[in-house]
């Protein structure tokens, strides 16, 4: 039914156009970020470059996603020839596209795409993997990887065994509707798709001389903003196949940017409406939440199948599963950001000097390196004593937001940092302080996240934590801020900036996220969109 959906478009031959229009214009102005991100030496406009081209490649998927549907174009042939550039950037097949995209159409919020809710009989670590792949982006990662061993490995890939009744892959991975799927697709044609994709790609960092620094940060943005969305729309809906989407409220740059593609319901209802009618559909005496809430609540992870009646083992694994994912997800985060962070110091032509004449008074005493290096431990006995993974989806909110304002710092003012006298072999605590030097890598100074991390982790477990919990906890955190001077791996007023950073953030802020939390939580509650029930 969907497939002969797909064909009857109501376009005019000006709608058409327009959509032609604006598959040029994105196309060109993806190139021009590329390269911009590629060969800016200014820090400002290479975050914004990655930033807009996460809005531009998203337009360019929406028309992929008008051209799956046969809105694109009034002819069948004109209509997959523009799928197939569109999905060049992407960059996927439009065959596979198509395919997979239908396929969610014939199973939107049923056992097969329920991502939110785990059943009784799914493995509970793994779906929540899955859930939180979604959200950082590896579900983009993983569509370009897959389509590449679908190329060329598709004739060896036991199928039958892999879609087969009972089969446990296909049970855990929702993946045995989409795996059907692909069974019945033109190989050729997939093949031809991929090679234009990759020919594509190929020739825009060939003559648009794309460094891989700045064609990976326009990608991973567009990866976190396209991932995020593909189940934001869907996210604690209701179970049924046509009204389990959400019709989202967004700013009109992002409306416009993404062509009314947050008004999800009105597309589920009918899928052959184009872009251009779907908001004149959305009932706005209905409720509609924004799509910030929906992501954030998403961020605390999937739930138990409501009704299930699941044990309370199951429940804390869940729990404990989201704890460690929340964990994860920061240090890859940390690392990855802090370490571009380090990578970019030695491109700075200029440096800003911080030290002060305090700055000669502090010793250098190597052996404090041990507990410079329990932040780590820190930082794990806060998640425990949080304990669930609503508290932790604020903290990490909290964590986030100081790494992203740490990085704009040790962008803008780079600071040189102090530099530690040479140790013998035979000095006390020189393995603690090697360590230490080597985690704080190059040029990430002002401000000390380490003394930010440090404090926020005091703060968060502290009304948890019983009073000999929390004077434990502060000696902890004071340490591991003294313990940063005495490495001389930070000036003073790094950790000054670091300590303000973390009191602002976590005082001011921290507090309005958990009510956030909730007040998101009891929306969903009161309405019924979010209910699970079939409609």
């Amino acid at each position: 039914m969907l497939e002969q959906q797909a064909l009857g478009t109501r376009l005019d031959a000006s709608a058409e156009a327009g959509n032609l229009a604006i598959l040029a214009t994105a196309g060109l102005a993806a190139c021009a970020l590329l390269t911009v991100a590629s060969h800016t030496s200014s820090s400002l406009l290479f975050l914004t470059a990655a930033i807009l081209f996460a809005f531009v490649n998203n337009c360019l998927f929406s028309l992929l996603h008008e051209a799956v549907h046969g809105k694109f174009a009034r002819d069948s042939e004109r209509n997959s020839v523009a799928g197939t550039i569109a999905a060049a950037f992407f960059p996927t097949s439009f065959t596979l596209q198509r395919s997979a995209h239908l396929t969610h159409h014939r199973n939107n919020r049923s056992d097969l795409e329920r991502f939110d809710y785990i059943g009784p009989d799914e493995n509970i670590p793994l779906k929540t993997g899955q859930w939180f792949s979604i959200l950082t982006g590896f579900y983009w990662l993983g569509i370009p990887f897959a389509l590449t061993v679908y190329v060329l490995f598709a004739e060896l890939i036991p199928w039958k065994r892999l879609v087969r009744p009972g089969s446990r892959f296909a049970a855990q991975t929702s993946a045995g509707e989409f795996l059907e799927s692909l069974m019945r697709l033109p190989l050729w044609r997939v093949r031809a798709e991929f090679l234009f994709s990759v020919a594509v790609q190929a020739g825009l960092v060939w003559a648009l001389d794309l460094t891989l620094l700045g064609w990976a940060a326009c990608y991973g943005a567009f990866a976190l903003a396209w991932s995020s969305l593909q189940y934001a729309d869907h996210a604690f809906t209701r179970l049924d196949r046509d009204e389990g989407a959400w019709n989202l409220r967004v700013g009109s740059f992002t409306r416009r940017m993404f062509l009314n593609y947050h008004d999800h319901l009105e597309h589920h209802r009918e899928p052959s409406r184009p872009w251009r009618i779907l908001p004149s559909r959305v009932d706005t005496a209905q409720h509609r939440p924004r799509f910030v809430e929906i992501l954030y609540l998403m961020w605390q992870g999937p739930r138990l199948l409501p009704g299930s009646h699941q044990s309370n083992a199951r429940h804390k694994l869940l729990q404990w599963s989201i704890i460690i994912c929340h964990a994860i997800i920061f240090g890859l985060a940390f690392a990855l950001l802090y370490g571009l962070s380090s990578m970019r110091f030695p491109m700075h032509d200029s440096l800003y000097s911080v030290d002060i004449p305090l700055d000669r008074l502090v010793p250098f005493v190597p052996s404090a390196g041990w507990m410079y290096i329990t932040i780590v431990p820190l930082m794990m006995v806060t998640a425990f004593i949080l304990g669930t993974a609503e508290r932790t989806l604020s903290f990490l909110a909290a964590l986030m937001l100081q790494l992203a304002i740490a990085v704009l710092l040790f962008e803008f003012i780079p600071v040189p940092g102090p530099i530690p006298p040479a140790i013998g072999l035979e000095e006390p605590g020189r393995i603690g302080f090697m360590i230490a030097d080597t985690v704080n890598l190059n040029g990430n100074y002002f401000p000390s996240l380490h003394v930010a991390l440090a404090v926020s982790c005091a703060w968060a477990a502290w009304p948890r934590a019983a009073w000999a919990g929390r004077l434990a906890l502060s000696i902890w955190a004071a340490v591991i801020c003294v313990s940063t001077l005495l490495t001389w791996q930070h000036w003073v007023l790094d950790v000054v900036a670091g300590a303000g950073m973390a009191a602002v953030v976590m005082g001011a802020i921290y507090p309005r996220l958990i009510a956030a939390r909730n007040r998101i939580e009891a929306m969903l509650i009161a309405h019924p969109a979010s209910s699970v029930g079939k409609s």
